[in-house]
């Protein structure tokens, strides 16, 4: 073995680049080749190894791998991104560097889906405060975001509304941690309804979102919670948790950050998608904090971080969190059977408020049960309210559904079942400025004197989802009198020519004195008699405008006003400045243009 050749080698290598933590230092001082061969082959051997393994143990780190440590990515990613070493010859001329290629690949286009991470078991037993669980199943790391101080002020300045928020997460809490552990995601998870809806069950957003989870009618029935006029599962806590955990799993899985799945629960997937392609096209990070958002999600991720700082830490904002049990606040108990609402309460032995708060999703007051429902229950109660519901004394349900008459008065409907119009419409949901039936499907109280059938359409139309029809108002007769036209009588009572024409059946539109005609009111049809002074009078024919006023129902149309009122659909569009892309609002008023002749 040629040794002073091979240590000639090492020495150009040391002294261009010595290996990080490797002493040499008579190599390092040049010491002659006779000294140096003194080094026994063992040590020789360790310092060659030592050499040629160098560049494989350099650090290098993937593109956007900035935001967590290996040990937090997964095991199929850390494969993923592994570099491709080259290690350098084993010749080495003169002084020169060693040449290490590192291949990388580029991150794909699209987000990639990871597998989720199995649950680690965790012994829920060992705490009595629910906050201590909570607090030891935080796994989310600190985001280096300064809009996380301000949340954090914001909350610490509002003590007795995060009490409030504390006192309505109790009911629901347990169940919420329990199902997050179980799926093994990060326990900031279960507070993110105080920053969605601060933990109330009937909050509802200007978009249309609903529930604790604020779940959107789309995103909702994507994910299996049923929305109808009887009941809406976005406000079910029970079936709403499991709907937003399986989406937040789904948006982590594609996303592989807990920060992006947030973002994406709040503006869209779609939306956080475009914002990471767009940064990694222009080699940009494509963290949370970096990508392009919407101000709202700009803020939404760091006030969950905010309140998991003060959940974890309240004492250090001044602020202390009410004792919340580590055990079950309710149960679940389904049935097949209806029952009213206010029963239930009496079942559960609680009040109707109470049961209201542990079931938002019930819309009407009887609970209907198409197939088997759940109902929760106080956990100490549920025994009990299985024991009544199974052997009831009295009769379970006190409300029936009752088919409308097309054009039947709700405030007689009201009267011939014994409540008044403004209860019977808050208990259907239908516009209190609705009059007349469209001939759908109402709750009615049960008259147990008439012995009545109990009966429950679940699946018939609400009154409540048809327009009101229209139906003309009570009829009254006109006595032509001398000077009178059909014209100027029509104008009088705020109808067209045509309409009370064709009400009493005239041929050719002329009436003559004496001649008594059927004229019909139209109730919210109001005459605002104009004349316009632009346009000339003649004293042989005299010609104005007429404008009837009217009141937009629900259901109308322009065509359909149009052809009511017998006039121009253009003519209407004009004298009210309407467009294509301006639609008719229910009780909005419109101006009638009606020929009058004089």
């Amino acid at each position: 073995m040629n040794v002073p050749k091979y240590l000639s080698r090492l020495e150009n290598i040391f002294l261009t680049r010595p290996p990080a933590g490797l002493t040499c230092g008579m190599i390092s001082g040049r010491a002659p080749y006779g000294i140096m061969i003194k080094i026994n082959n063992a040590l020789f051997v360790v310092c060659l190894m030592s050499v040629l393994s160098f560049p494989a143990q350099a650090q290098f780190r993937p593109i956007g791998a900035a935001q967590g440590s290996a040990e937090n990515t997964p095991i199929e990613e850390q494969h993923e991104w592994l570099p491709e070493v080259q290690v350098p010859q084993a010749e080495v001329s003169g002084a020169e560097t060693p040449h290490v290629t590192v291949q990388q690949p580029l991150p794909p286009s699209e987000p990639v889906e990871v597998a989720e991470q199995p649950p680690a078991p965790v012994d829920t037993t060992a705490v009595d405060d629910l906050w201590d669980r909570i607090r030891n199943g935080f796994k989310l790391g600190l985001l280096a975001n300064p809009r996380v101080a301000v949340h954090e002020a914001a909350f610490a300045s509002e003590p007795e509304y995060l009490a409030r928020i504390v006192e309505r997460s109790r009911r629901y809490l347990y169940h919420i941690a329990e199902e997050v552990e179980k799926r093994g995601m990060p326990m900031e998870i279960a507070l993110l309804p105080i920053v969605e809806s601060a933990f109330n069950p009937k909050a509802y957003s200007r978009a249309r979102a609903s529930g604790i989870w604020q779940f959107m009618p789309a995103t909702g029935k994507n994910y299996g919670l049923q929305q109808n006029w009887w009941h809406d599962e976005r406000r079910d806590v029970h079936a709403a948790t499991n709907a937003a955990l399986d989406y937040l799993q789904t948006l982590h899985r594609r996303f592989n950050s807990w920060e992006l799945a947030l973002a994406s629960y709040n503006s869209g997937e779609g939306r956080v998608g475009r914002a990471i392609v767009y940064n990694r096209a222009r080699g940009l990070p494509t963290d949370f904090s970096s990508i392009q958002l919407p101000a709202e999600t700009r803020n939404y991720v760091p006030k969950l971080i905010a309140v998991r700082n003060i959940v974890r830490d309240p004492e250090r904002f001044g602020l202390t969190l009410a004792f919340i049990p580590n055990k079950p606040y309710f149960t679940i108990v389904s049935t097949s059977k209806h029952i009213d609402l206010k029963r239930a309460a009496e079942f559960a032995e609680i009040p109707v408020d109470e049961f209201s708060a542990l079931n938002p999703a019930f819309n009407r007051p009887v609970i209907t049960a198409k197939a088997s429902r759940n109902i929760l229950v106080p956990a100490e109660t549920a025994e009990i309210f299985r024991a009544k519901l199974e052997s009831p004394d009295q009769p379970l349900v006190s409300w029936r559904t009752q088919k409308l008459a097309r054009g039947e008065a709700l405030e007689k409907v009201a009267d011939r079942f014994g409540i008044s119009s403004s209860e019977l419409k808050e208990v259907n949901g239908i516009p209190s400025n609705k009059r007349i039936a469209g001939g759908g499907t109402i709750l009615v109280p049960v008259i147990l004197n008439l012995d009545q059938a109990v009966h429950i359409d679940y699946d018939a139309t609400p009154e409540a989802a048809l327009a009101s029809p229209y139906v003309p108002g009570p009829t009254t007769s006109h006595t032509v009198r001398r000077g009178e036209t059909l014209s100027k009588i029509a104008r009088r009572y705020g109808v067209s020519p045509s309409t009370l024409q064709a009400w009493n059946g005239l041929k050719n539109g002329r009436v003559v004195v004496g001649q008594r005609l059927t004229v019909r009111r139209l109730g919210d049809v109001k005459v605002a008699l104009t004349t316009r002074k632009s346009q000339p009078v003649s004293a042989s024919n005299r010609v104005a405008t007429g404008n009837i006023t009217y009141r937009v129902q629900r259901g109308d149309t322009l065509y359909s006003i149009a052809e009511r009122f017998d006039v121009d659909i253009a003519a209407l569009k004009r004298l009210n400045n309407i467009s294509h892309k301006r639609g008719l609002l229910s009780g909005t008023r419109v101006e009638i243009p009606v020929p009058l002749k004089s």
